[in-house]
């Protein structure tokens, strides 16, 4: 479950359990969180608020697809080409994506000290990211499903995230109908994207109590959150979404 911290931004309860993992999803508070140059100082200080710096942030590409990259010091600053998902070991490099309706979601490997973050909209659901990132991580550095922790950030719920019939067909051949991730009420369709990817996670291996899957509506929480389907073109900019381990020499390596 997502909870405040002091009004600034959010985090997820269980990922906070953990001293070394930095992680948060900001608020409209912070600003446009999109990579424009502009927007630097917006993400500077939501970079102060975490006690990391910006400079340590690798970022998605997010080009709604599903290919997961595997992130190292020598990327701190830069977006990797392609991405709509991250993995990486490193400490002090600090995973960085940017939403307004789309379901963000962390990852964090405890026994690996291994971290990542996904941008998962409705695209790249269909192309299963989620259950790919669980995928990379495994061939990557070895990780167990049963010992990943996850958690779902701000996202539209399916109360608002109606779909046209080009899109439903898509879902219904991936999910069956009891699943829940399309429904249909008033002859309007919607499609739940958390528990499509809650889905998927557990496909993948992932124990159901390690996903922190109760999140908040970015289209029902306008005031606290950007929305694409409720601002359209007025759209006045996206939060971020991060997460990293800082270094200590007394942590488990």
């Amino acid at each position: 479950m997502l909870k405040s911290n002091y009004q600034n931004f959010y985090i997820s309860t269980k990922l906070a359990e953990f001293s070394d993992l930095i992680h948060g999803f900001s608020t409209r508070e912070f600003g446009d969180m999109r990579l424009a140059t502009n927007n630097s100082h917006n993400r500077q200080h939501f970079a102060q608020e975490l006690k990391v710096c910006s400079s340590q942030f690798v970022y998605l590409d997010q080009i709604y697809d599903s290919q997961v990259g595997v992130a190292s010091l020598s990327d701190a600053g830069s977006k990797m080409q392609g991405t709509d998902g991250l993995i990486t070991g490193g400490k002090n490099l600090f995973l960085f994506g940017r939403v307004a309706d789309c379901l963000p979601i962390l990852f964090y490997d405890l026994g690996n000290q291994v971290v990542g973050l996904c941008h998962a909209g409705w695209q790249g659901t269909i192309k299963k990211i989620s259950l790919k990132m669980v995928q990379k991580l495994v061939k990557n550095f070895g990780t167990n499903p049963k010992d990943l922790i996850v958690a779902f950030g701000p996202s539209i719920g399916p109360c608002h995230y109606e779909v046209q019939d080009d899109v439903v067909s898509q879902f219904e051949k991936e999910f069956s109908k009891k699943s829940g991730v399309v429904q249909k009420r008033n002859e309007k369709t919607f499609v739940d994207l958390r528990q499509a990817n809650l889905i998927l996670l557990t496909q993948a291996g992932v124990l159901a109590v390690n996903i922190d899957s109760q999140s908040l509506c970015t289209f029902c929480h306008n005031d606290i959150f950007y929305s694409y389907r409720k601002e359209k073109e007025n759209l006045a900019g996206e939060i971020g979404a991060m997460v990293g381990l800082k270094f200590n020499p007394q942590s488990r390596q």
